[in-house]
């Protein structure tokens, strides 16, 4: 088999390619290989300390890169309607509990009040 010099880089620039288009399941095999190398690593009580890396580090992970991918134009279209980001969560709030009691209309926290009688 003849492997000549230009053989060998377009093989390498293919494979730079597929590992750019697939970093994830590339970044998944990897784990997986060295979870399969080295399993005490990832053991609880381990130097990983999985039942706190997992539970708190994790998620953080996940919520920051989430952050990150967020384009700037569309951070600065959510801050800019603040009447919406008040809205939200003012709306179950005054649903259910309303600036001025309405019993008779038996909807919100007056809906079983004979039960609130005793």
């Amino acid at each position: 088999m003849n492997l000549t010099k230009e053989k060998i880089l377009q093989f390498a620039r293919k494979a730079g390619h597929a590992l750019k288009e697939q970093w994830f399941l590339f970044g998944m095999l990897g784990a997986i290989v060295l979870a399969y190398l080295v399993p005490e690593f990832g053991q609880k009580g381990g130097p990983l300390h999985p039942e706190y890396v997992v539970s708190y580090g994790v998620i953080c992970l996940v919520f920051f890169l989430t952050g990150l991918s967020l384009r700037l134009a569309a951070l600065k279209n959510a801050f800019m309607s603040w009447k919406h980001q008040l809205g939200n969560p003012a709306t179950p709030l005054l649903l259910h509990h309303p600036p001025a009691p309405y019993p008779d209309l038996g909807v919100g926290p007056w809906r079983n009040r004979e039960k609130w009688r005793s």
